[in-house]
């Protein structure tokens, strides 16, 4: 109020407002670090004071798209100082921001961590492979899950531990995944098999089978040409004999050594009954086989 001295008294009302610049109010606003389950739905608060009334805009730092290090701004496009998020899934687990402005001095931000929470997924590059008795050979298992709490190779429910056979390395392939190898070295009968790897933490379990089996390896024996055999036929029977004009008792059988009489001089009978007239020195063989030769000369 402003009032003049005079007669009459005169006096002029003025409307003052005095800015202030945007604060947020750390107390009234989400914390630092948010946990949420999948497919729940979380509500990022940021409570800000300022003169006028700051807008509130709200940003996603996209840090998983991004190179390690390295940061960039996605505008969600929704103004207020509440942002909720439903349905939230393991792709939302970023970092956002609230930046409150009034075009008084400087805006004010705050970031929010948010942590989406999982049960394990496992996923084998192969679920089975062969190898050679006295090989070595590697199992890879890769297990997502948000937290990582237990991960492991068992067989027969024991769990694998390293040793001189067994070696076990852990990878971080990027957020929330990682690569479980195994080396199994010298690799004999009893190790072929089932090896499962199994992941598990407050929200659920998972596991994979792996099937190792031999490898049975044969060498091919080098090609020989088909043996050509010449034989000899066994069943030719050659006769051999010179008329003698010495007097002797004429031979009425003549027998090849191992075998049943062959030949005989007696004269078969014709078709009449009556005997028949062989030539000298003509043989009439009988008892002979199909497959059976005889040369007589």
């Amino acid at each position: 109020m402003c009032q003049v001295n005079t007669v009459p008294v005169k006096i002029k009302y003025v409307i003052l407002t005095v800015h202030e610049p945007p604060e947020i109010i750390p107390e009234l606003s989400s914390k630092e670090e948010v946990f949420v389950r999948e497919s729940d739905t979380v509500q990022l608060v940021c409570n800000v004071t300022g003169v006028p009334t700051p807008t509130v805009r709200w940003y996603k730092k996209s840090t998983n798209r991004r190179p390690y290090g390295y940061n960039d701004k996605e505008m969600i496009g929704h103004d207020g100082m509440v942002l909720r998020i439903r349905n939230i899934s393991r792709y939302c687990d970023d970092v956002y921001q609230c930046v409150a402005d009034n075009g008084v001095n400087l805006p004010k931000s705050r970031e929010i961590k948010v942590t989406v929470q999982f049960p394990p997924e496992i996923h084998l590059p192969t679920k089975k492979l062969s190898q050679a008795v006295g090989k070595e050979t590697i199992l890879n298992c890769e297990v997502t899950s948000n937290p990582s709490m237990y991960s492991a190779w068992t067989r027969d429910g024991i769990t694998i531990q390293n040793s001189d056979k067994f070696k076990i390395d852990i990878y971080e392939d990027y957020k929330n995944t990682m690569t479980l190898s195994m080396k199994i070295s010298d690799i004999q009968k009893p190790d072929f098999g089932v090896y499962r790897c199994e992941a598990q933490n407050e929200f659920g379990r998972d596991f994979k089978d792996f099937f190792l089996y031999e490898l049975v390896t044969t060498t091919p024996s080098p090609s020989t040409p088909s043996a050509v055999t010449t034989t000899t036929p066994v069943h030719v029977y050659v006769f051999t004999w010179t008329p003698s004009v010495r007097t002797y008792t004429p031979r009425r059988e003549y027998h090849s050594k191992d075998r049943p009489p062959l030949a005989t001089k007696k004269k078969p009978k014709g078709s009449n009954g009556q005997p028949r007239f062989l030539p000298n020195n003509t043989f009439y063989l009988i008892g002979l086989l199909t497959t059976l030769s005889v040369v007589i000369k």
